[in-house]
């Protein structure tokens, strides 16, 4: 199986686990490039853990000639590939998403639709916001003796989440989805449905390489319920369920 690979997920899908259990299995010498088209920050890795490119500004000419030139590594080398499309089309008006991924296909990218039930997505995007705890990862010596230096969530008094922020992230949520819907629909073929909840699982039937642990973990290893403190009257602010997306199953080549 080619080992070039595109995530295509929404905002806290657990695409930034499943990027680097994807990034440490693959063989060397591999790529990782973060997010690629929308990140204002990006930090692109090689499989010795060396920076190999970094753009302080996702809008200038350096970032756009970047792109030209990651174009052409994709066309000319063999090396492997591991990256994140979060579509956003009301952000980057003149980026044609389709025809980049369609692109990326034509040079062997394969694709992973990364699910995760809406519920999920806006608690933790909207405790992500709260707090500034995005992830609870690996550093970069952890990177390469996993386990022995990692960055721990740590909450000393529950958290009272704004409706407002949460209302909003409701809105920022269903845009991502949107896109991406509209936009997976048109690419394809070499498309692999991952589930946030199986993912190890689903990556092992659709024969996608990872890792066995990952540089990057739940954030929190409490239940949501126990550290939110007005997490009930959350939950009942609408009928999450309504927003569920259906995984299709089926048997991938």
């Amino acid at each position: 199986m080619n080992n070039r690979w595109c995530i295509v997920g929404s905002l806290r899908s657990g695409s930034t686990a499943l990027q680097h259990k994807i990034f440490l299995k693959l063989p060397k010498p591999s790529v990782t490039l973060g997010e690629y088209t929308h990140f204002e920050v990006s930090i692109y890795q090689d499989s010795s853990g060396k920076f190999i490119k970094k753009e302080e500004s996702f809008y200038n000419q350096d970032r756009i000639k970047f792109r030209k030139d990651m174009q052409e590594l994709f066309e000319t080398t063999d090396n492997s590939y591991v990256m994140k499309v979060f579509p956003q089309p009301w952000i980057l008006v003149d980026f044609d998403y389709v025809a980049f991924l369609k692109n990326l296909a034509a040079n062997k990218f394969k694709f992973i639709h990364v699910h995760r039930d809406f519920f999920s997505r806006v608690i933790s995007y909207a405790m992500a916001q709260t707090t500034g705890l995005w992830h609870r990862q690996y550093t970069k010596v952890g990177l390469q003796n996993l386990g022995k230096d990692i960055k721990l969530a740590s909450i000393s008094n529950k958290v009272v989440l704004d409706i407002n922020v949460i209302e909003n992230c409701i809105i920022d949520i269903c845009k991502h989805d949107e896109a991406i819907n509209e936009i997976m629909t048109k690419v394809g073929e070499h498309v692999y449905n991952v589930n946030y909840l199986t993912m190890d699982d689903d990556c092992e039937t659709a024969g996608i390489p990872i890792v066995d642990k990952s540089p990057h973990v739940k954030t929190y290893d409490t239940d949501y319920a126990d550290i939110i403190e007005n997490y009930e009257e959350i939950k009942n602010l609408k009928d999450w369920q309504c927003f569920t997306l259906s995984v299709p199953r089926k048997k991938y080549e």
